[in-house]
């Protein structure tokens, strides 16, 4: 994603042997709201930034981080909060 500035589900499940919208479910969510928000465009085959997501390409990219995920995920929502946007700037 940080390289190419996109994500082609096919290439990762053939590299990785996963499927990769079933492993990946809770983060997609997160990428559906960044879609939402004009970060990414999704399509069937991936998605890729677009260029104000290029601008936040380190926020994007976190979504698949597990660390923070289990940390997010642990933590009060105001903490949390607090957490990624000290992170991203």
């Amino acid at each position: 994603l940080t390289c190419q500035g996109r994500v082609t589900y096919r290439l990762y499940e053939q590299h990785f042997d996963v499927d990769f919208r079933r492993y990946f479910a809770a983060e997609l969510r997160d990428i559906e709201d960044m879609a939402a928000d004009g970060l990414v465009r999704l399509d069937s085959e991936g998605f890729v930034l677009t260029p104000a997501g290029r601008l936040l390409m380190r926020a994007v990219a976190m979504v698949f981080d597990a660390y923070l995920r289990q940390k997010r995920n642990s933590r009060s929502p105001a903490a949390e909060q607090a957490t990624r946007f000290s992170k991203v700037i």
